[in-house]
């Protein structure tokens, strides 16, 4: 970002991310996260909903290896993660079709005590089904054999 004569405030800050977020644009997004989390200004740190909608945002360009390294970013930040978290990290990975990822996201949510929400087993169940596709596509069809998918 531009120099500023005026700090924002928090309350700016989130309202930019939403913006950025809302249009799928995760590179000002992502900047704007780093400006607040550096911003000696600004008494307390981003939110794990900015998080969020910065993550959300990398769905358009199926980011997902950026979507993965924020996750694992959030915890030294001392952001909680949640399951919206979660879902939006394992939508990425979804529309990226990173099916591994997505199952191992929704391992890992399990693991922590962290329950999936509808959301979070759609996704999952589509990694699944993307996967058993793979599974019957690689392995030799044997005649009479009916294509389960």
């Amino acid at each position: 970002m531009k120099a500023r004569k005026q700090p924002l405030e928090q309350g700016t800050y989130a309202d930019l991310i939403s913006s950025c977020a809302n249009v799928k644009q995760w590179q000002p997004a992502l900047g704007l996260l780093h400006e607040l989390e550096t911003s000696p200004e600004v008494e307390a740190g981003p939110s794990a909903s900015l998080y969020n909608k910065v993550i959300s945002s990398f769905v358009r360009e199926a980011a997902w290896q950026r979507a993965l390294w924020l996750l694992h970013e959030m915890p030294g930040r001392q952001v909680q993660l949640d399951v919206v978290t979660y879902g939006a990290v394992a939508s990425v990975c979804n529309r990226a079709r990173q099916s591994l990822y997505t199952l191992q996201l929704h391992e890992e949510m399990v693991k922590k005590d962290i329950h999936p929400d509808i959301p979070s087993f759609k996704v999952a169940v589509t990694a699944c089904r993307r996967m058993m596709k793979l599974l019957l596509q690689a392995s030799p069809q044997k005649s009479g054999r009916q294509k389960l998918l």
